[in-house]
């Protein structure tokens, strides 16, 4: 459900990193000895240059094996290497294509050639997650802020949601809401808690984290359902059908949000009107190919009821007032416009 950060997309699910980049990583810190490495420490901070591209997706990079002489490169000791913001680029755009196998080579390879940077052990954080090893995970993202030197957001939010594996709720939440705290602008960091919140029906922190995610990415789909749903239970049944509609216009292909959308609207708003366009439009989407999964209603028989609600709701109170006459309900001194007869005036 929540996402690790990468200059694309989300991270799932990584191949297992072989046992050498482990010990690559390893040896080349010194296990837990690098917070009293001063050195090491000051040397880490020229990398976390690449932190504000990680957390805001802007740096690119293709998904690609390192090259012949990145993968011979001796070990940087000094500072640097010439080739990290590439190799950066790459493990990222490779998580970002789900292309494991080459991920772990450009991660084994960033994790021995710049020894001091923290990438190489959060992306096998990340990895260790996505195949369920949280122990490993946990050492690797912990590895990750000791090499770093300083607290920031990204590693950890990382932290918090390997907590969250470990089944240790309050303490995810605890580094998470660090996280944010430290990088306001981590949209999942915010998301990750918006959805915990909401998962536990705690609707005011799970709206405010929505919100904040929707102030970084205005079309972010999952936080605009995820707010509809909490001001829906909150009682604002317009701007959850509001919602709805933004998301759907950023992704048209769930047929549970146009179904939810025509719910509010039949349901909660009592307007079949707006359910009946919904559903139209739903069917138009069908049509066209747009929503693939096909609903288990029958869409048509859906319609049809609308259109007699909707036309009978829109016919002339004449009409109505001449049917009851004509069926003997109404006096006849009712007037086909449904007004009272006016008494005549003497003369």
């Amino acid at each position: 459900m929540m996402k690790a950060i990468t200059f694309k997309t989300s991270i799932q699910k990584l191949t297992v990193l072989g046992s050498s980049a482990l010990l690559a990583a390893g040896c080349a810190t010194g296990g837990g000895g690098v917070t009293s490495d001063k050195a090491a420490v000051e040397k880490s901070r020229a990398y976390l240059e690449g932190l504000s591209y990680v957390v805001a997706g802007q740096a690119g990079g293709t998904c690609a094996q390192p090259s012949a002489a990145q993968k011979v490169a001796m070990s940087s000791l000094e500072g640097p290497s010439k080739d990290w913001k590439d190799l950066l680029a790459k493990a990222s755009a490779c998580a970002g294509d789900k292309n494991w196998k080459t991920l772990n080579v450009v991660a084994e390879t960033l994790a021995r050639t710049d020894i001091n940077a923290p990438w190489g052990a959060y992306f096998m954080s990340v990895a260790a997650e996505g195949q369920g090893e949280w122990q490993r995970a946990l050492w690797m993202v912990e590895l990750a802020q000791k090499k770093a030197g300083q607290a920031n957001g990204l590693f950890m939010y990382q932290h918090g949601r390997v907590m969250l594996g470990l089944k240790d709720t309050t303490r995810a939440m605890s580094d998470v809401q660090k996280a944010v705290s430290l990088e306001p602008k981590l949209m999942y960091g915010h998301l990750f808690l918006a959805e915990i919140y909401h998962r536990d029906l705690e609707w005011a922190p799970a709206a405010e984290h929505y919100r904040a995610v929707l102030s970084i990415d205005d079309k972010s789909s999952r936080a605009l359902a995820g707010l509809a749903e909490v001001r829906l239970n909150q009682g604002d049944a317009v701007e959850a059908a509001a919602l709805y509609q933004k998301a759907i216009t950023w992704q048209p292909a769930r047929l549970d949000w146009w179904l939810r959308l025509g719910s509010i609207y039949e349901t909660s708003l009592k307007s079949a009107e707006q359910a009946l366009a919904t559903y139209k439009s739903l069917r138009t989407s069908l049509d066209k190919g747009d929503v693939k999964q096909r609903p288990s209603m029958d869409l048509t028989a859906k319609i049809k009821s609308l259109e007699n609600a909707v036309s009978a709701a829109r016919q002339p109170a004449a009409v109505a007032a001449a049917a009851k006459v004509a069926q003997g309900s109404v006096p006849a001194t009712v007037k086909a416009d449904g007004k009272p007869e006016q008494p005549r005036s003497k003369k």
